[in-house]
């Protein structure tokens, strides 16, 4: 029996061409994992930069509903380079409601090399000299003041006695004045 090698090209032929495509079929097998892996990844990206747009939308909206409170807010405030003009104002009121007022001691905390938008304080203690609605008026002028003020530690008494006490006799009020300081400006020392 003879045997003929003539089919075994083909046999050859026929095994390369099955492993190559084994071979390819793997390649391919792992190419799109990876690129099935890599769309799931971009997918979460975009799910989180669409969840990243409405939150910053609803963020936008929230600071443009408040722009008016946060005006009002920070005008309730002393700024930083408005200290002098406050003191000015407290020191004035007496001239408006018709009473002495003097300032005995004014402290504030140093705002130099504070950042902005941080917080301070200033305080005076007010010496009020007058008729009684002069003096009436100068405290309720100083809880009116277009600033969030705190006052404590009043004292009032009357200079000297007359028969009406409340009209002709001379009344002292004393008292201690908080204000907040709005850093608005960041300022370094000068050497």
């Amino acid at each position: 029996m003879k045997h003929s090698y003539a089919n075994l090209p083909l046999f050859f032929l026929a095994a390369v061409v099955a492993t190559c495509g084994m071979l390819l079929y793997i390649y391919m097998y792992n190419a799109v994992g990876a690129a099935y892996s890599r769309a799931l990844v971009a997918r979460a990206i975009v799910n989180s930069q669409k969840l990243d747009s409405v939150a910053e939308r609803s963020t936008v909206q929230l600071f443009e509903k408040t722009a008016s409170a946060r005006n009002r807010l920070s005008s309730l405030f002393v700024k930083d380079v408005e200290t002098v003009s406050f003191i000015e104002d407290l020191e004035n009121i007496g001239t408006v409601v018709g009473s002495s007022v003097s300032l005995s001691s004014v402290s504030a905390d140093d705002t130099t090399n504070m950042a902005q938008g941080t917080f301070a304080k200033i305080g005076a203690h007010i010496d009020v000299t007058g008729s009684w609605q002069g003096v009436i008026r100068t405290l309720m002028m100083t809880e009116v003041l277009p600033y969030h003020v705190s006052i404590d530690t009043v004292t009032l008494t009357a200079v000297n006695s007359a028969p009406d006490t409340k009209t002709t006799a001379t009344w002292r009020a004393s008292y201690n004045v908080k204000a907040t300081i709005l850093v608005t400006a960041t300022s370094t020392k000068t050497k």
